[in-house]
């Protein structure tokens, strides 16, 4: 899993960001923002075990962006 911070808004914007800091998940290029509690590991971690495009888990992880 990669990380990768970003403080400009402009690009944040770009991908729906409107508070920070924000997890936001790509998946095949499209972003998934969580909206999730972030200070609680277990709900981050449900979140990002779900496929968000077919509903089903999946364990692997590509790339993942935190906008701080």
């Amino acid at each position: 899993m990669s990380f990768v911070e970003v403080d400009d808004i402009k690009i944040s914007a770009a991908y729906g960001v409107e508070e920070f800091p924000t997890l936001v998940f790509f998946k095949h290029g499209i972003p998934s923002i969580c909206e999730q509690d972030l200070t609680d590991n277990e709900e981050v971690s449900v979140w990002m075990n779900v496929d968000r495009t077919h509903g089903s888990r999946y364990h692997v992880f590509t790339n993942a962006t935190v906008f701080l």
